[in-house]
């Protein structure tokens, strides 16, 4: 393309990621491309004050690299330079999908571990060396401006921020809105005359905290990058990640109740409560580098501008202004780098009827992304109304492709392309895959459909009539149970709010080694351990008892934080609420029926005045974390010889002294 006849100025809202992709793509036609952003664009490695999400774990997907290298050749040279990591991220990733460990395997995918700090910085630096491309800093777009033709948009309005001056009138042959999920461009849209595109929300509620550590070389080696995948229905995940400097970024993520704490201490509990050794050593033994912080989203937002009938001519939308996804799928950053590819595309073909061919572009770019997102809607496990057909399909695909990611590389090689927007959706259809995950799909389909479309898993307990029925058998007998409001102990010690609880296990209080349930339970059976439960427990309508546990977990942790700061709970459950307890068994392998790392930090979070337990038939008490365990089962009768005699009832409340004898 010559220069000849080249619109004179573009002016692009916003400097973040998709504001500085959008520029490099404009560059290449017109002969001046103005930024305008609100704060001082800084010329080092800081934090951006409009960018506070830039302090969580940021994913940079192969397809979003490949994108960033075609428009700055040797990026990807320059950021390994700069201390980015290069992996692959099947090899030397660590991927958790619905509680399942992918394969691990080379995928010829090619990422790069680093911050989203750097990685803005050094487009900066190359934005910056283009010709024709100015920024102009602390200034706020107020307004578009109409094109003289009086159809389309032919400008902005912008006001220096901190100074009342009269607004400055940039004219533009095109303005490019990448001023984030927060665009006005609708409202204006609206000012002007013009409709303004229709508005899809998806509530994702989803809450995630960051904390840097100090890496080295003993912590998680062989692994970049380890992902623990967070659903409506698994409520708890969590993010780790290496950056530039030596250093691990913690990203801890939860959904309605499983919101992740802030302070130092409960932080750290609520990463030794997921199930990965590798998280633990990391908050419990790498030297912390910062305070947590937190970002919370409550839902994700589309605009259809690709389907306004007449766009004006002169106005296009790109990245968060557009679409903003669930940030624990970590599309943002590629998505606004395929869109300002796709801006570049149609720009090569002329100016005519731009907006309405980007945008459908632009829209296709998304397909992927909004069907992620649309998933994560947690509105059936809030309201508990009726699931729609498209989350029942796709919570069976994700729970049928995660037990085939768990046994394959392959299938795992293909999620993953689709993932990091390598591909589309079609490779899932191709026979090479279907013969790979038809089997798990027919061994799993009779526990996910009792009768069609159903109601999301995790509420209550209103799926299982059973255990309904021996609530109210226990309700005739004057026990209060797990669904019953809460009694308040207002004497000495309290107003105490005494909570019994029914929360089961998960397998997750493995044998010392084993990294699967399957592995732990063929180490416990090879040793003459198993439980009973594995034949007369059935978890029936939940596919399996780990599903059972999390969604009582879930339901419980809701009514637990409805008590709100004023109230303290006695927590009371059949199984420990930690693993502590369990590590005087005199048959260790029996702790993988003894309870979840879900609740390991319940006992802190909701601020406990006591935990009372049974289950292990080993009567005493202990201190965790100032907090008094007390384990009150009585036992077989066999089992009473082997210990000194004990008083039955045991007082919780107003806390006794302990005697001697009773701290074990």
């Amino acid at each position: 393309m010559t220069t000849t006849g080249r619109p004179a100025r573009a002016v692009v809202i916003g400097g973040s990621m998709a504001g500085l992709l959008a520029a490099r793509a404009l560059t290449d036609t017109y002969e001046e491309v103005l930024m305008v952003d609100r704060d001082v664009l800084p010329a080092t490695l800081d934090h951006r004050v409009g960018v506070p999400q830039a302090r969580h774990a940021h994913w940079l997907l192969a397809g979003g690299l490949e994108v960033l290298e075609s428009f700055f050749p040797g990026l990807s040279a320059e950021l390994a330079a700069a201390g980015a990591t290069p992996y692959d991220p099947q090899r030397d990733g660590s991927w958790v999908f619905d509680g399942r460990p992918a394969q691990r395997a080379p995928s010829g995918l090619a990422c790069l571990a680093m911050s989203r700090t750097l990685l803005e910085s050094r487009l900066r630096a190359r934005i910056a060396a283009l010709p024709g491309v100015r920024v102009l800093s602390r200034h706020e777009v107020v307004g578009l401006l109409t094109a003289p033709d009086g159809c389309g948009i032919g400008g902005v309005r912008a006001v220096r921020r901190g100074r009342p001056e009269p607004a400055l009138e940039m004219r533009a042959d095109l303005v490019v809105d990448a001023s984030g999920r927060a665009s006005r461009t609708p409202l204006w849209l609206r000012e002007l005359g013009h409709r303004a595109p229709r508005e899809e929300r998806v509530r994702v509620k989803v809450a995630y905290a960051s904390r840097h550590y100090r890496r080295e070389s003993h912590h998680v080696p062989g692994t970049s990058a380890i992902g623990r995948h967070v659903t409506p229905d698994r409520s708890r995940g969590a993010a780790l990640y290496a950056e530039e400097g030596d250093r691990w970024v913690l990203t801890l993520a939860g959904v309605l109740s499983g919101e992740p704490p802030v302070s130092a201490d409960a932080f750290m509990m609520f990463g030794r409560s997921l199930d990965d050794s590798r998280i633990r050593q990391v908050v419990m033994d790498a030297e912390p580098l910062d305070d947590p912080v937190r970002t919370r989203f409550p839902e994700a937002l589309r605009r259809r501008y690709e389907r306004l009938p007449r766009p004006p001519e002169g106005l296009v939308v790109i990245g968060d202004a557009m679409c903003s996804t669930n940030p624990t799928l970590a599309h943002g950053m590629s998505v606004a780098a395929f869109q300002a590819k796709a801006l570049h595309d149609c720009l090569r073909a002329g100016t005519e009827r731009l907006p309405r061919r980007y945008h459908r572009r632009a829209a296709r770019v998304l397909t992927v992304p909004w069907i992620a997102t649309r998933t994560s809607d947690v509105l059936p496990y809030e309201s508990g109304c009726r699931r729609s057909v498209f989350l029942w399909s796709a919570d069976l695909a994700r729970i049928v492709l995660s037990a085939a990611m768990e046994r394959d590389a392959l299938v795992t090689r293909t999620c993953l392309r689709i993932a990091h927007l390598v591909t589309g959706l079609w490779p899932l259809l191709s026979p090479r895959i279907l013969i790979r995950v038809l089997p798990h799909l027919i061994r799993l389909l009779p526990h996910l459909i009792p009768g069609g479309a159903r109601t999301a898993r995790s509420p209550g307990p209103d799926r299982m009539p059973w255990y309904l029925r021996l609530v109210e058998l226990c309700r005739e007998l004057g026990i209060a149970t797990p669904e019953d409001p809460y009694p308040v102990w207002e004497g000495e010690g309290g107003p105490v709010a005494v909570a019994p609880l029914f929360v089961l296990y998960d397998y997750s209080f493995r044998v010392p080694g084993a990294d699967t349930k399957e592995e732990s339970l063929r180490r416990a059976y090879e040793s003459g351990v198993v439980c009973t439960d594995e034949h007369f427990l059935h978890p029936d309508p939940y596919p399996t008892r780990e599903d059972w546990c999390r969604a009582r977990v879930e339901y419980t942790e809701r009514r637990l934080a409805e008590l709100g700061p004023e109230l303290r709970p006695v927590l009371i459950n059949h199984w420990p609420l930690l693993r502590d307890p369990t590590r005087i068994l005199r048959y260790p392998d029996f702790a993988q029926w003894c309870g979840t790392t879900l609740t390991a930090d319940w006992h802190v979070r909701f601020r406990a005045a006591a935990a009372v337990y049974g289950h292990l038939h080993i009567p005493r008490v202990s201190w965790h974390d100032g907090v008094r365990f007390e384990e009150v089962s009585v036992g077989y009768p066999r089992e009473w010889r082997k210990r000194p005699p004990r008083e039955p009832l045991r007082q919780i409340l107003p806390q006794p002294v302990d005697r001697p004898g009773d701290v074990w």
